[in-house]
C-alpha cells in the first residue's frame, strides 16, 4: 500500500524491490484513487521476488509529496502461477468502520488495507480491526493527523470474506478500502511475514523499507 497526502497528490514513477541488488519493479496491481482532492492511494506487487534479507522496497513519487507512507508485506506458500483471485472494486465510503466482501475459497490468505483521510481538523487517529490481524500500520499521530493507513490479513473459510478496519476519529474519515484473496501452493496454505512501515512528514522522494 502506497498512500500520499498533498495539495496536489502524484502518482508514483517507480516502485522497486532491492534497487541496489535485483533491482525488480513491482506492478500496480490497484488504480490510483484519488480521495478528497488531496489524497493518493495505490496497490503494488511482485510475484516471486529474490530472496534476500535486510532489503528494501524503494518509492519514487514525480513530484513533491507532503507526507508519504508506504506498507508491505511479504507471504509465503503462494501459488506463483495465478497467486490472487478476482479482486474487488475497492470501497470508498464515509464512515469509520469500512469494511468489503472478498471472494475467497477456504483457505485463501485474504489481504486488506485501508487508507483513512482528513482533510478538515486533521483528527485521523488510531486504527483497529475484528476482521483481520493487523501487521502494520501507521497512524494519524505518526504523521500529521490528516492520514491514516493499515494493512492485515485473514485466512478464509468460505466463497466470501469479510475485510474490515475501524478509524477512532470525531468525523471525517473518507476511507479506500481494498481487498485481495492470495491462493495458496499445492500443499500449503500462505502465511504473512510483517516488516516495519514508513511513513515521513515532507518527505520528498524514494523513502525506504526495511524487509
Amino acid at each position: 500500500l502506497v498512500y500520499s497526502g498533498a495539495g496536489t497528490p502524484a502518482n508514483l514513477t517507480s516502485v522497486v524491490w532491492d534497487a541496489a541488488g535485483a533491482n525488480q519493479a513491482l506492478t500496480q496491481v490497484e488504480s490510483y484513487i484519488t480521495s478528497r482532492t488531496y489524497f493518493r492511494s495505490s496497490k503494488w506487487a511482485l510475484v516471486n521476488p529474490t530472496a534476500g534479507t535486510s532489503k528494501t522496497v524503494t518509492v519514487t513519487w514525480a513530484s513533491n509529496q507532503d507526507e508519504t507512507m508506504v506498507i508491505a508485506d511479504a507471504y509465503t506458500g503462494i501459488d506463483q502461477t495465478t497467486p490472487t483471485r478476482t479482486r474487488p472494486t475497492p470501497s470508498q465510503t464515509s464512515t469509520s468502520t469500512p469494511s468489503l466482501s472478498v471472494t475467497s475459497v477456504a483457505g485463501d490468505l485474504v489481504v486488506g488495507a485501508v487508507a483513512f483521510s482528513d482533510d478538515a481538523g486533521g483528527v485521523v487517529s488510531t486504527i483497529t480491526s475484528s476482521a483481520v490481524t493487523i501487521r502494520e500500520k501507521i497512524e494519524g499521530a505518526d504523521v500529521t493527523g490528516y492520514e491514516s493507513c493499515a494493512q492485515g490479513d485473514v485466512t478464509a473459510t468460505g466463497t466470501s470474506t469479510s475485510v474490515g478496519f475501524t478509524c477512532n476519529a470525531a468525523s471525517q474519515w473518507y476511507p479506500v478500502l481494498y481487498g485481495v484473496a492470495l491462493i495458496p501452493s499445492t500443499g500449503g496454505g500462505g502465511s504473512p511475514a510483517s516488516f516495519p512501515p514508513v511513513r515521513s512528514i515532507g518527505q520528498r522522494i524514494a523513502p525506504l523499507l526495511n524487509f
